[in-house]
């Protein structure tokens, strides 16, 4: 199956307008809301007139907007923005304090609450602001469940791997964090950006997605913000790109797959 996300749905009322505008012509099947910003709450009644399949895109690299955001859910945020301040180095390491771990177990719940709030249910799925969910701060936490639907770490671009890339310490971290991720959340075999508008590691075009989904479960990760992406998917190569592929969302993925833990 192929799922192809929008990120930062109620972000601000351009990006949320954007996404909606991709939904309605079948360029996207799922989007990810987050919590406390300028157009969270728009995008929340929106969301559940169009009867969109919403995910939490967690947010714990940028402060909260929304002048409605409690006091406290503020502060706990703006702690976390200061500990992952130097977010390329906890991707790597986790953290031996553990009030550390207490207030990111905070700030994730302060958002999956917000969230029921708002929705009236439990998110799709939860990926992340900045991929901060791929630090082990964030995805050994508690306050994630696991067997929880869960985005993959970024994949390598499917070609072949020379001899010295196979000792790559960056290559290697993420394939060990792929691996960890899969083992506890249910998640997709492969997440990709498309080629079109990004390069390096991760970019493959949309028809090398729809392919690869014949057989794995793939995600396609957008970011309407940007616009030559924007462009892209108002596109008729994307359409025709999509026109025969098995696309899904995160629900279908929880339904097809059983939690890969024990």
């Amino acid at each position: 199956m192929l799922i192809v996300n929008a990120d930062d749905w109620g972000g601000s009322a351009a990006l949320t307008d954007a996404i909606d505008a991709c939904f309605i012509r079948g360029a996207i099947t799922s989007a990810t809301a987050m919590m406390f910003m300028t157009d969270s709450r728009r995008a929340a009644e929106l969301a559940l007139a169009r009867q969109y399949p919403i995910g939490l895109h967690l947010n714990l690299t940028q402060p909260l907007a929304a002048p409605e955001t409690p006091p406290m859910v503020r502060e706990r945020q703006l702690q976390a923005c200061a500990h992952f301040a130097s977010l390329r180095r906890r991707r790597l390491l986790i953290s031996p304090n553990p009030r550390v771990h207490t207030l990111i177990a905070d700030c994730i719940r302060d958002q999956l609450d917000e969230f029921h709030e708002r929705y009236g249910c439990q998110p799709t799925h939860l990926d992340s602001h900045h991929h901060v969910h791929t630090s082990p701060d964030v995805f050994l936490s508690r306050a994630i469940a696991r067997g929880s639907l869960v985005r993959q770490t970024i994949s390598p671009s499917p070609r072949p791997v020379a001899p010295l890339e196979r000792l790559d310490l960056a290559l290697l971290i993420g394939r060990a964090r792929h691996e960890l991720l899969y083992r506890l959340f249910t998640t997709t075999d492969r997440l990709w950006r498309p080629a079109e508008v990004y390069s390096g590691r991760g970019a493959v075009t949309i028809e090398t997605a729809a392919r690869a989904a014949r057989s794995e479960a793939v995600e396609m990760m957008v970011h309407l913000q940007h616009q030559p992406e924007r462009e892209l998917l108002y596109s008729d190569h994307w359409a025709a790109s999509l026109a025969n592929a098995r696309l899904a969302s995160y629900e279908d993925l929880g339904a097809a797959l059983t939690p890969r833990y024990s």
